[in-house]
């Protein structure tokens, strides 16, 4: 069993212990020239996809081999980057030593050759040490873990420093190993590695320690875990989130058990959450393991669910590389490519409380959401500005806004349709038609014309399921929202006040019934109106739908419908 989670946070998990504080030296390491390797190969199909997976194992097995050898561990893979822990007493001269082995590496294997070229590969290294706190969060089956922390921050802090091929630490490793090192201070409290004078001690290797597959999949889909391919290019949409720290583990473990929730109901995977120099962020991709054909629909609706003021988005969509990177030490199931890095250089430019895409995927997306020019905006790693645009709200589609003009044939449907609802003009009933065939074939398109030809006075109830939410009574809740004008409120406050209208409105026109069936029907509605409103999201304090059980609620709610 690969392991997808660190060892550490495997074994903190059987004990039951789900967070805590630990001293560590810590790594941070980039590898310049990968995305551009990536983006050649992807242009050469399922041979390119060969050939990178080829190259990801000479890369990065070797890395994770050397770290695990001195007792560290990689914490999180991030695109063609990494943030690793080395715990303990011995934790710093730990990372020195596997610093300088793999930088060693590199300079022995400077060029990787494919059919398609040779690529020249470097690595810049980040080290730092200090305290890092852990947590194991999310719901009973999806587990999530984090590393954060002043030696996580500080590692990738000084990979900033970096150039290529070089090892670069900050004052907290310095005074920790200053007689064992020659360096040369390149900045305020920052240093490069010249050379290491510490006598190495002889180190054993680990053993690889087999992991229950029934633990690792509280952390990882059985579609990760099944995962066979050595790795393949997917078309996905990646949404990079930006969020406030909330500070204490009860509040963050309440916060990404949300984002857990929404991303399974619409399809996304939650790749990873990481504390680094860039603060707070989680990456969600769709379309990856699983995809779906609306997942730019999927991705938009989430990212606009888990929008708040503390939160800001990049989201991006095109061609990566998928698959598992690593070994049976530790590896990882991510994407890898530019539309991954634009949307994480995006976010960090977004404001809060706001979602931002590029040009190309707002074009994508208009017919579905209002979007909004944000300018032309410069991203490292991009050769000229990109037109970003602001995600909005969602348009209000319904089958009339696609029909316009006069419908040929059909006519046969038409009269069999006209035939099928006479007795209901006899005050009988009519029976149930269902109308069939495949995508495209215009079957929308009949139901509509066979409606809008209808007697004057007929009416008729539009209730539209949901492609990508296919959860109990869709069809009723966007009824309901048609029903109450509320699709497209704005805020809580104005749903509240369309709905209220309407509902009164409603109460008073009924007429045409006797004076106690009246009385029978307003008192009932009344009695019930939290129910109806908990359907499009509406709450009262104390109500009705507040003090039921989840049965009870559910028995209610087709009572009151």
């Amino acid at each position: 069993m690969k392991k997808f989670i660190p060892q550490f946070i495997y074994e903190r998990y059987l004990l039951r212990e789900y967070h805590g504080v630990f001293r560590a030296g810590s790594m941070f390491f980039d590898i310049p020239g990968f995305t551009g390797l990536t983006e050649v190969l992807m242009k050469n199909g399922k041979e390119g996809a060969e050939n990178l997976s080829e190259i990801i194992d000479k890369i990065f097995i070797p890395i994770i081999n050397i770290i695990s050898k001195r007792s560290g561990f990689i914490t999180t893979f991030a695109g063609d980057g990494a943030t690793v822990i080395f715990p303990g007493k011995e934790g710093i001269s730990s990372s020195l030593l596997a610093s300088n082995e793999i930088i060693e590496y590199f300079k022995k294997n400077k060029l990787f050759s494919t059919k398609f070229g040779k690529f020249p590969i470097s690595i810049k290294i980040g080290l730092s040490s200090g305290n890092v706190s852990w947590g194991i969060l999310g719901i009973e089956d999806h587990k999530e873990f984090y590393f954060k922390g002043n030696a996580v921050e500080g590692c990738a802090r000084s990979e900033q420093k970096c150039e290529k091929m070089e090892v670069i630490f900050d004052n907290n490793v310095l005074k920790e190993v200053k007689d064992f090192v020659k360096t040369e201070k390149i900045g305020n409290g920052y240093f490069k590695l010249k050379e290491i004078i510490l006598k190495e001690k002889e180190v054993e290797e680990i053993k690889t320690v087999s992991l229950n597959k029934k633990i690792i999949s509280k952390f990882i889909p059985d579609t990760v875990i099944n995962y066979t391919q050595k790795g393949e290019f997917r078309d996905i949409v990646s949404v990079f989130v930006k969020f406030k720290d909330p500070g204490t583990f009860k509040k963050l473990n309440m916060y990404i058990n949300e984002i857990i929730v929404k991303a399974r109901k619409y399809g996304g995977y939650l790749n990873h959450i990481d504390f680094g120099d860039k603060g707070s962020n989680l990456l969600v991709f769709f379309g990856a393991p699983i995809s779906y054909e609306d997942n730019i629909l999927r991705a938009s609706n989430f990212a606009k669910e888990i929008l708040n003021m503390e939160t800001s988005i990049g989201m991006t969509e095109g061609t990566v590389y998928s698959g598992i990177i690593g070994n049976e030490r530790r590896c990882v199931y991510t994407c890898l490519g530019d539309v991954v890095n634009l949307s994480s250089r995006i976010v960090m430019k977004t404001i809060p409380g706001e979602i931002w895409i590029p040009e190309s995927l707002s074009l994508k997306i208009k017919d579905n959401f209002e979007t909004s020019s944000v300018g032309k905006i410069e991203f490292k790693g991009v050769s000229k500005p990109l037109s970003i645009f602001k995600l909005g709200e969602a348009h209000n589609i319904k089958n009339d806004d696609f029909f316009s003009g006069e419908m040929f044939g059909r006519i046969k449907e038409l009269k069999f349709l006209n035939k099928f609802i006479k007795p209901i003009f006899k005050n009988k009933f009519s029976g149930i038609t269902y109308v069939y065939g495949d995508a495209g074939i215009g079957k929308s398109r009949l139901i509509h014309e066979f409606t809008e030809n209808l007697k004057p006075g007929i009416e008729t109830c539009l209730m539209q399921c949901d492609g990508i939410l296919k959860k109990s009574l869709n069809p009723f809740i966007y009824f309901l929202n048609d029903f109450f004008k509320t699709i497209n409120a704005k805020t809580n406050e104005d749903k509240l006040k369309l709905f209220e209208d309407v509902f009164n409105n409603f109460l008073s026109g009924l007429k045409n019934i006797s004076a106690t069936e009246k009385e029978f029907f307003i008192n009932e509605l009344e009695r019930t109106k939290s129910i109806i409103g908990s359907l499009i999201g509406l709450t009262w304090k104390d109500s009705l739908y507040e003090q039921l059980e989840s049965k009870s609620r559910f028995n209610s709610t087709i009572f009151t419908l």
